[in-house]
């Protein structure tokens, strides 16, 4: 894309691709349906305030929406693509995708990017077969904010970006499956309290003279306490 061609805005793309009418979008925003036709077909330029309203809407961001970035099916290619190369030579990656394919699979033999090729290959071509592996196995990686960031709203950004927060969302997503139930209720009733409580005893100790500092710790010792008997005889 030149400097000076600007993009045509994506309203179109996203509003068939959810289902919906002109009408709806129109009514959601505020606007007529003529309306959102002339944006869609560029004869009419938004206003911020609209551009903002419809980026809402449709949960993208304004550049992802007005043209700018990869389309969806373009940023998952590459997306796909990116990962799939790290793979074989990033060790932190490998594992993480080692790692959460046999969590997903107890109890049967794992498959692993390696088993599509044999033991003495030494390139590793992504085949739509392949392609299909990553996607149907790690479809939870293109719906994450950091890809969406990484991708759809960034023209030029480095890969290890991307495969850094591709890392942290699998292993994230390997301790969401592996939690017991003290795990699922400590994260949906305690978390936030806990992280809150731990934050306010380390601002203690970094500003507060021993003797608050000690009062501190037993105010927190306390709260670990009723917390581990509300966890225990949840």
């Amino acid at each position: 894309m030149s400097e000076n061609k600007k993009p045509h805005n994506r309203i179109a793309e996203l509003r068939k691709e959810k289902g919906l009418t002109l009408q709806q979008v129109a009514d959601a925003i505020g606007v007529g349906n003529n309306t959102i036709s002339r944006y869609e077909t560029g004869k009419r330029e938004p206003k911020l305030e609209t551009w903002q309203k419809l980026s809402n809407y449709f949960d993208v961001t304004v550049y992802y929406l007005q043209g700018y970035g990869l389309s969806i099916d373009q940023a998952k290619n590459k997306g796909v693509s990116i990962i799939h190369n790290a793979y074989f030579e990033d060790t932190e990656l490998t594992s993480a995708v080692d790692s959460y394919l046999r969590t997903i699979s107890p109890k049967k033999k794992a498959i692993f990017p390696f088993d599509f090729y044999k033991d003495n290959e030494t390139d590793y071509p992504l085949t739509e077969q392949v392609k299909k592996f990553w996607i149907d196995n790690f479809s939870f990686i293109f719906k994450s904010e950091s890809f969406e960031d990484t991708l759809l709203n960034i023209d030029d950004y480095p890969d290890s970006l991307l495969l850094n927060d591709t890392v942290f969302t699998i292993n994230k997503r390997i301790l969401n499956l592996q939690k017991t139930n003290v795990g699922k209720i400590y994260t949906s009733q305690f978390s936030k309290q806990n992280n809150q409580k731990f934050m306010d005893l380390e601002r203690t100790i970094l500003v507060s003279n021993k003797a608050d500092v000690s009062i501190a710790f037993d105010e927190y010792i306390k709260y670990l306490q009723n917390l581990k008997s509300k966890l225990l005889n949840s």
